[in-house]
């Protein structure tokens, strides 16, 4: 693995935890959201996903993935469209819906760190093994 990939994948889940930190200091502080912290928050869930991107693009091209590896991506991929949309409607203010976005928004976290991590994993140990 090239210093590239791993740095791109250190940071990466940098920002990835960054990102919930923010997210839960959001949350914690009620709507309205303060623009600063959210506008923060949105870069870095868009910084975390454009290197966890191109770390795993970087990983499946050096590697055959089988059929766990395409689940746990098809999975985070998913979870990473639930989080912008849901992300999105709770900037609006529509609270009869905000506490079940918030609940989708929470749960497709973790479905995004567990699938991506798994993958990650996966994907390590098969280039480790090369």
């Amino acid at each position: 693995m090239t210093l590239r990939i791993k740095l791109s994948g250190i940071f990466g889940a940098v920002l990835f935890l960054l990102t919930i930190g923010f997210g839960i200091w959001i949350a914690l502080q009620g709507k309205p959201y303060g623009m600063v912290l959210f506008t923060v928050h949105k870069l870095t869930a868009i910084g975390a996903t454009v290197l966890a991107a191109l770390f795993c693009f970087s990983i499946l091209k050096n590697a055959s993935a089988g059929g766990k590896v395409t689940a746990l991506v098809i999975v985070a991929v998913i979870s990473v469209i639930a989080l912008l949309a849901t992300g999105a409607l709770m900037s609006i203010n529509n609270d009869p819906v905000a506490s079940y976005l918030r609940i989708i928004h929470s749960v497709s976290s973790i479905s995004l760190a567990i699938s991506g991590g798994g993958a990650i994993f996966f994907l390590r140990n098969i280039l480790m093994n090369k």
